[in-house]
């Protein structure tokens, strides 16, 4: 593993985009980068590379959800946001010690490059963890973008799991509808079993965690109550988590406040289960995602 904490002085001599990109401490004492354009505002943390907010100029609500209860220190992960889960997801499958989804969310990652064009504002992050070296571009505009790549520095083939652990911030999640899973069928996580294909949109009633398989071309999450829709553009992505606590589990999550389940549900971009990737020797794979907002009556 690598990662590094260089000065706030640095950071921003380096990789500042005047007002739009600045590199400042965290009331945690945490490095955080913040986006500040005529399109957005937006932070993101070393620790995890961890997306943190991107909310639109104009737009009354926040895309993203932090939980009030979240942990900012070194070594344990971000409750909200976008968390990497990366080598692999949930439990390790060889270590049941090894902590749940990877390693790379609960550690600092280095800031390589930023830039601004007409797309938005662009930052690129670095992690190694062997055999894997990791680059994650993200981009913040009139719409979220995130691309994770992760090429195989070793001799020999290796697989990984990934899942970009998006947290979107809802009116109500019993007022919500998820579109463009219909079609697909699903690994029920709290069961383990697999269900075929509803033709009917996710309604959140209970505590949900699905692994739907398929690569889908946008999924809609449709907000009732903000009478609005994001619209999720996955590429490269075989796998979609959908997850919500609910009661039970959140109370159980001493990152997570008790009454903030209805405030949101994750849908993951993802490589996980039997969609984990083969990367050959010194090639790469990538898997990106696009989150836009549209309103809806």
């Amino acid at each position: 593993m690598t990662s590094s904490n260089p000065s706030l002085a640095l950071l921003n001599e380096r990789f500042s985009l005047g007002d739009r990109l600045r590199f400042e401490q965290h009331r945690s004492g945490l490095t955080q980068g913040v986006i500040e354009s005529d399109r957005c505002s937006g932070r993101f943390f070393l620790l995890g590379g961890h997306v943190a907010a991107y909310h639109r100029k104009g737009s009354p609500n926040p895309i993203l959800f932090m939980s009030d209860q979240a942990v900012y220190e070194v070594g344990k992960p971000i409750r909200g946001g976008i968390p990497i889960c990366f080598p692999w997801f949930g439990p390790h499958k060889q270590d049941p010690k090894a902590p749940a989804h990877g390693l790379v969310r609960t550690e600092l990652w280095n800031v390589v490059a930023s830039r601004e064009d007409e797309g938005g504002v662009h930052i690129e992050l670095s992690y190694a963890i062997a055999p894997w070296e990791v680059r994650y571009r993200i981009r913040f505009g009139d719409t979220l973008g995130l691309e994770f790549h992760a090429t195989n520095r070793s001799s020999e083939p290796r697989d990984f799991e990934l899942a970009l652990h998006t947290y979107f911030s809802l009116s109500s999640v019993e007022q919500v509808e998820v579109r463009g899973l219909e079609e697909s069928p699903f690994l029920d996580q709290l069961t383990k079993k697999v269900h075929a294909e509803t033709h009917a949109p996710i309604r959140f009633v209970e505590e949900t965690d699905r692994i739907y398989e398929g690569e889908q071309k946008e999924i809609q999450i449709v907000d009732a109550g903000w009478k609005r829709t994001i619209e999720i553009l996955p590429q490269n992505s075989k796998s979609t988590v959908v997850w919500n606590p609910w009661i039970e589990k959140a109370k159980r999550l001493s990152d997570f406040g008790d009454d903030e389940y209805p405030r949101m549900c994750c849908i993951e971009t993802a490589q996980v289960g039997q969609n984990a990737v083969r990367v050959d020797p010194n090639e790469g794979y990538s898997v990106a995602v696009t989150i836009c907002e549209g309103k809806t009556a």
